[in-house]
C-alpha cells in the first residue's frame, strides 16, 4: 500500500475524531462503564460529544488554507467561483447520498416520525442549521454541514484580507465581526441557532487557517510567539463583548473550545515524521481518516437501524454477534462510500 499524498497526521486525527463521534452515538463509553464499573470509560462519550466536532472545525480551517497555499505555490491563482464549485461539490454530493440513506433507514427505524416536505427541503438545500425546528431532525449530525458550507462561503473574506494585511490584523477584524454578530444574535435568534450561527464561530475556524503560518516557522520559539499573537487577536474582541453581555459568554466559550483544539492539531502535526516512519502501523487510521467524512455522515442512521433489527432478534448469540460486527461494518461501509461516492468528487485529499 502506497503512502497517500496528504499529511498522515491529519488523517490520524480525522480518524480519531470521527471514531469518537461514532462511539459517543453508540454509547460505547457508557457500555464499557456498565460492564467494568470503571467510570473513566465515560470520557469516550465526553470526547465524542464535546470535542470531536470542534476538532473537525479546526481541521477544516487548516486544511482549506493548506490546500489554497499549496495551489498558490504550484502557480494556480485563487478563483472565487472555482473555489465555491469545488467546495460545494466536495461536501454536497456525499451529503446528498447520506441524506437519502438516512431517510430510507429512518422509514424503518423511526416509523413514528413522519418526514414533512418542509423538513426535506430544508435539508435538501442545507439550510436546516438555520432552523430551530429542523436543526437535527433527519440525522443529528447534519447540522454541522450547514455550518461547514457557510465557512467555505465566508473563507474568501479571510483570504483577501490576509493578502492585504497581516494575519494578526485579519484575525482581529474577523473576531470583531464574530463578536458583533454574537451580540446581536443573542437578542434575535433562537438559542440553538444563535449558538451555532456560522458568523459567530467563524473566527475559531479562521484560527485553524492561521495555524498554517505557525508551521512555516522552523523553530518552536517562533511558532509559540506567533501562536500567542493569533490567540490574543482571536479571543480579545469576543472577551470584550462577553463582558458587556453575559448571554454571549456561552458562544465565546465554544469558540475557545474550537481554538483549543488547535493545540491538539499542532501536537499531531508535530508527529508527522513519526507517523511516516510507522506508516504500516498507522495505515488503518489513515484509511479511516480518508473516509472520516463518510463515516461521520452515515453512522447515526445505521446505528438506529441496528436498534430496529434488535427488536426482531431474540436469540442472545445472534444479538451479541450483531453487536460485535456492527461497528466494523459501519467502518467498511464508510470506506466504500468514500471510494465510490466521495473520492470521485475530490480533487485533493487535503482539501
Amino acid at each position: 500500500m502506497e503512502k497517500p499524498n496528504n499529511l498522515i497526521s491529519l488523517d490520524v486525527l480525522r480518524a480519531l475524531a470521527a471514531s469518537f463521534v461514532l462511539f459517543f452515538h453508540h454509547n460505547i463509553g457508557g457500555l464499557l462503564e456498565t460492564a467494568t464499573g470503571v467510570k473513566e470509560f465515560n470520557i469516550i462519550n465526553t470526547i465524542g460529544a464535546k470535542y470531536a466536532v470542534p476538532i473537525f472545525f479546526i481541521l477544516s480551517g487548516y486544511c482549506i488554507e493548506l490546500s489554497v497555499r499549496n495551489a498558490s505555490r504550484a502557480g494556480k491563482k485563487f478563483h472565487l467561483l472555482d473555489f465555491y464549485k469545488k467546495r460545494f461539490r466536495r461536501i454536497y454530493i456525499p451529503y446528498l447520498f447520506s441524506l437519502f440513506l438516512a431517510i430510507a433507514l429512518n422509514f424503518f427505524s423511526e416509523p413514528t416520525i413522519k418526514l414533512t416536505t418542509k423538513d426535506f427541503l430544508y435539508h435538501l438545500f442545507m439550510i436546516h442549521g438555520f432552523s430551530e425546528q429542523y436543526f437535527n431532525t433527519i440525522n443529528i449530525v447534519f447540522w454541522t454541514l450547514t455550518i461547514e458550507l457557510s465557512f467555505y462561503f465566508l473563507y474568501p473574506s479571510y483570504f483577501y484580507l490576509n493578502k492585504k494585511i497581516s494575519t494578526t490584523k485579519t484575525l482581529i477584524i474577523i473576531s470583531t465581526v464574530s463578536a458583533i454578530s454574537t451580540y446581536f444574535c443573542s437578542f434575535y435568534l433562537p438559542n440553538k441557532v444563535a449558538f451555532f450561527f456560522p458568523v459567530n464561530i467563524f473566527i475559531a475556524w479562521c484560527f485553524g487557517c492561521a495555524l498554517y503560518d505557525c508551521f512555516q516557522k522552523s523553530e518552536w520559539i517562533n511558532r509559540s510567539k506567533l501562536l500567542l499573537k493569533y490567540l490574543l487577536a482571536s479571543l480579545v474582541p469576543l472577551g470584550i463583548v462577553s463582558l458587556f453581555r453575559r448571554e454571549t459568554l456561552e458562544i465565546s466559550n465554544y469558540n475557545l473550545i474550537i481554538i483549543a483544539m488547535g493545540i491538539v492539531l499542532i501536537i499531531f502535526l508535530s508527529f508527522e515524521k513519526y507517523f511516516n516512519s510507522k506508516y504500516l502501523v498507522v495505515r488503518i487510521f489513515v484509511l479511516i481518516g480518508l473516509s472520516s467524512y463518510s463515516l461521520y455522515l452515515i453512522h447515526q442512521p445505521i446505528i438506529n437501524f441496528k436498534i430496529y433489527l434488535l427488536e426482531f432478534i431474540k436469540v442472545p448469540l445472534l444479538r451479541n454477534l450483531l453487536h460485535l460486527i456492527w461497528i466494523p461494518m459501519i467502518y467498511v461501509l464508510a470506506y466504500a462510500m468514500y471510494v465510490y461516492i466521495e473520492k470521485p468528487y475530490s480533487q485533493s485529499k487535503n482539501k
